[in-house]
């Protein structure tokens, strides 16, 4: 349906923001009209950029998810985004939901019959213009008149049969959807209208005697197309945008005609149905059908309000009796007349014929019939002031325009495959803008030190096992011993003797083999540990053969972490994003190249996958500790209160430096200072990195505990030796002369 306007003025071309209005002027329908157009159409394209053509919210994760329930096609309450319009289901068993404060459904809601062969099911979503004959509430009872209208965003649940065979999965785009685009294209309909060009009179009463728009009145003329067949299309049309309109109490067939009573003939002499005009009888089924209504002429009773119409309607869609309200049957007026009318009351245009006259010298042209919708319709102002209409140069339609977005794809066995594309709600973005995802922030070795993209490991320290840090809890069934961890690598071929005197040839490739192991996880980490065997392989098996067969000194290695079938801990809907990209490791050089910590590319889960080249093991000697003096060794502190230990080491020249601190890290923080980098802060018990050896370091303790008494600290430092140790007399030298350390305060 459609309302009583003046004209419709919104053009986005012309990137208007606003409308403002003036002191002392008329307040006109359009300029507000157009104002709810631009923010209508600032929505939409917000909503594309962000959500893009098609999606699901994850604050309403089961929306639209197809369902069959007890052999009805089901759909779960909540939101869905497509091509901007946000289509939105209440569902069935509504409570109240505090979060809307309203009614919302707790139950999928059955839509239709559910298919029994493989088909695609859909949705289907437009904008409707709804009036007060299909929303009676639209009329204020004080009033007793209709004031406005209303947008709203319809949609329906579609199901298309599929060839068992058809290669269409919920990947297949639905332009490519054998038979989609036969019964979705978008129209291809395009009107232009025209009059004789004459000059405009000063006095706006005057109309010129000869072409333009001859008519002393002011209309928003509405074109329809009504039916469609090959390069033939049938139209209406109506100089009042066809809202002359009334709604259909009974019904009554007699022989060769059907009597409609209906609630009103019109609002005054002009606007009202006349006898000998055309009208059109439809019901919202024909509407969401994607259809159209019955043309009849009728003969009017204006004492009762009656239409007689002939031939009958069919008693089959519009049985007699009083009319069932929910079914908003309703009259419409179109005003085409004259014998060039088809038997049905119709304008008939062709490819070879695409023009066709109005009245008033209003000219209009459509071409592009073989593409043309039914439904598809254009409106244009026509004004006396100027003999002019509101010319339209080969216009697309102002609608109906349909949006579609797959919902499931039903096999012929029943099988349910969700196609719904999901995205993540604003408020549940990473710091860093990743998805609400669990992300890999580092793998490490469990013998010590990370790994990373790739880089060299010697194998025995490799075959300790990997740690994979993540930064949420990981539900453990997803990992444990299951193939979702998984290392591979990459082994020479040929390897053996016989084969490489088959082939004729050292080395032609690589065979991959994946390395037997026990996987699990521990809340936020997911361990990787090679079986006793395939350690056994590794350390003393792999790079023996490998030498004798002189096959190389490495072996690439692939970790993959299957993130699309590993998901957070009690949250199944929020999977790993693994996905890892690479980087230079140095700036102006280009290899290794290193991943990016942590994973993620803001998208819905992703595999991790890294590779590192294994090296032949490497054996170091047995540590030898330095000797270690704090000073003081121990003391008492007070909240808030700092003390400075200097500590000397003799014979350490350690590239590592563990620090441990007591009494529980809760109490305070440690600080290394080194005279040559300046001041250096670390977490407890974690590893302190020193480029150059040292043999005094100061370290200080701040406590940091409001109601905590006086406490001990203790600092312990073990400097593991990497260098051979000092000759007996440098050390003596170097413990009868020690050089005093710079003292710096830290900050």
């Amino acid at each position: 349906m459609s309302g009583d306007y003046s004209r419709i003025r919104f053009q986005p071309g012309k990137h208007y923001q606003g409308v403002l209005r003036q002191q002392g002027r008329v307040e006109l329908d359009a300029d507000c009209n157009e104002y709810v157009d631009q923010q209508d159409r600032r929505l939409r394209t917000e909503s594309l950029d962000v959500v893009g053509r098609c999606g699901v919210s994850s604050a309403t994760p089961g929306a639209f998810q197809v369902q069959n329930l007890a052999g009805q096609l089901a759909v779960g309450p909540g939101r869905i985004y497509v091509d901007g319009y946000a289509a939105e289901n209440h569902g069935a068993d509504l409570q109240f939901n505090p979060v809307l404060e309203e009614q919302y459904g707790t139950s999928f809601l059955a839509v239709a019959a559910f298919p029994t062969g493989r088909s695609l099911v859909y949705l289907d979503v437009w904008r409707r213009e709804v009036t007060h004959l299909q929303d009676p509430e639209l009329i204020e009872p004080a009033l007793n008149v209709d004031t406005t209208t209303r947008y709203q965003t319809a949609w329906q649940v579609r199901v298309m049969s599929l060839a068992a065979t058809a290669p269409v999965t919920c990947q297949t785009p639905l332009a490519d959807v054998p038979g989609w685009l036969a019964r979705h294209s978008p129209s291809t309909a395009r009107l232009t209208t025209t009059t004789v060009a004459t000059a405009p009179e000063s006095d706006p009463c005057l109309v010129a005697p000869t072409g333009g728009y001859r008519s002393l009145e002011n209309y928003l003329y509405r074109v329809e197309v009504h039916q469609v067949t090959g390069a033939e299309a049938r139209l209406k049309w109506s100089r009042e945008n066809a809202h002359v309109a009334s709604t259909v109490l009974k019904i009554e067939h007699a022989g060769t005609t059907t009597t409609l009573q209906i609630d009103t003939l019109g609002r005054d002499e002009i606007l009202s149905i006349k006898d000998g005009g055309w009208v059109e009888i439809l019901a919202d089924r024909d509407e969401f059908a994607g259809g159209a209504g019955m043309i009849r002429q009728v003969t009017v009773n204006s004492d009762t309000n009656q239409l007689i119409v002939t031939p009958p309607l069919d008693s089959a869609l519009f049985p007699g009796g009083p009319v069932d309200a929910a079914q908003h049957v309703r009259v419409v007026r179109w005003d085409q007349a004259g014998s060039g009318l088809t038997i049905d009351g119709l304008v008939k245009v062709t490819e070879g014929e695409p023009s066709f006259v109005l009245e008033h010298g209003i000219q209009a042209t459509l071409d592009g019939l073989n593409g043309a919708r039914v439904g598809d319709y254009w409106c244009f102002a026509a004004r006396a002031a100027g003999s002019a209409i509101e010319q339209l140069e080969q216009a697309p339609p102002r609608g109906v325009h349909h949006h579609f977005c797959a919902l499931a794809i039903v096999e012929a066995d029943g099988t349910i495959r969700d196609c719904r594309p999901r995205f993540t709600a604003l408020t549940q973005l990473g710091p860093s803008g990743l998805e609400a995802g669990v992300h890999v922030q580092s793998v490490k070795l469990v013998s010590g030190g990370p790994l990373e993209n790739d880089n060299s490991v010697p194998v025995n320290k490799f075959a300790g096992g990997l740690v994979i840090a993540c930064d949420a809890a990981i539900e453990r069934d997803t990992v444990r011993n299951r193939p979702t961890c998984v290392v591979m690598l990459d082994l020479p071929y040929p390897l053996t003797e016989s084969d490489t005197k088959l082939w004729e040839a050292t080395l032609i490739g690589y065979q991959q083999i994946r390395l037997a192991a026990d996987t699990d996880t521990n809340s936020k980490q997911i361990t990787w540990s090679p079986t006793k065997e395939a350690q056994t392989w590794l350390t003393d098996h792999l790079f023996t053969v490998m030498a004798k067969q002189r096959a190389g000194d490495r072996v690439l290695a692939h970790l993959v972490l299957l993130g699309n079938f590993v998901w957070q801990a009690g949250n199944p809907e929020v999977w790993v994003d693994g996905d890892l990209f690479g980087m230079r490791a140095k700036a102006g050089e280009a290899f290794p190249t290193i991943g990016r910590w942590p994973s993620g590319d803001s998208r819905r889960g992703g595999d991790l996958h890294m590779w590192f080249w294994l090296t032949p093991p490497v054996v170091s000697p047995p540590p030898d500790t330095g000797t270690v003096t704090i000073k003081p060794d121990e003391a008492e502190l007070a909240v808030n209160e700092q003390q400075e230990f200097l500590v000397s080491a003799e014979g350490a020249d350690a590239a590592t430096i563990k620090v441990s601190l007591e009494p529980s890290p809760g109490l305070g923080t440690l600080t290394l200072v080194k005279e040559s980098k300046g001041l250096w802060t670390y977490s407890y018990r974690a590893p302190i990195k020193i480029e150059k050896p040292t043999t005094e370091s100061i370290v200080a303790i701040n406590l940091k505990a409001p109601k905590a008494p006086p406490a001990k600290a203790e600092v312990s430092l073990i400097f593991p030796r990497r260098q051979p140790p000092k000759s007996p007399a440098a050390a003596k030298k170097s413990a009868s002369s020690p050089k005093a350390p710079a003292r710096r305060k830290p900050k």
